[in-house]
């Protein structure tokens, strides 16, 4: 025989379950964006697969390197830094494409300018930083914080919703009217 009461209490004992299973979910979730945010070499080894489309990070000493150096920019401690790793050793990848989205995590408003020698590398580097920021992976993460802005949304300049930007150029490009807090030159 029906009996909604039974029905309800059932449903009742269903809710406090499916309530249970999205606390711990957003736990994980704080932990894991808490252990992101604080480790910009955890961000690194984690994001790697969303750009590359598949996992084969090959770490190495150099990456531990350049992340701790460019964490310790990002604090003010260390003003200028000069990278010198030949080609092929995630340079580009780790300073012009994930610095900044990284930074983002940590604080939206930081403004960045980005330079290559080339135009269209600065403009690659610029479109896939932007598809990091856009991924499902980080906006599941940073989604509540900031958002790509609509009325700024290129691969030379784009700008969130709270203040921060980055722009791209080549050496011998525009480079005036806008300040960057970072200062990227990648292969001058």
């Amino acid at each position: 025989m029906f009996s909604i009461k039974k029905e309800l209490e059932k449903l009742k004992d269903k809710s406090k379950e499916i309530l249970f299973c999205s606390e711990e979910i957003d736990k994980e979730k704080q932990e894991l964006r808490a252990k992101l945010e604080n480790s910009f070499y955890e961000f690194i080894k984690y994001f790697y697969p969303v750009l590359e489309g598949r996992n084969d990070f090959q770490d190495g000493m150099h990456i531990h390197v350049i992340a701790e150096h460019l964490e310790e920019c990002y604090y003010g401690n260390v003003r200028t830094l000069i990278i010198n790793v030949p080609p092929g050793f995630m340079k580009t990848y780790i300073c012009s494409i994930m610095f900044p989205a990284w930074c983002w995590t940590k604080d939206a408003s930081s403004k960045f300018f980005c330079l290559s020698y080339s135009s269209k590398l600065s403009l690659k580097d610029s479109a896939q930083c932007r598809f990091l920021i856009r991924s499902e992976e980080y906006q599941e993460l940073w989604g509540d914080r900031f958002n790509i802005r609509r009325d700024s949304d290129a691969k030379g300049l784009f700008a969130n919703t709270t203040g921060g930007y980055r722009v791209s150029s080549s050496v011998g490009g525009a480079a005036t009217g806008l300040r960057g807090g970072f200062v990227i030159l990648d292969d001058p």
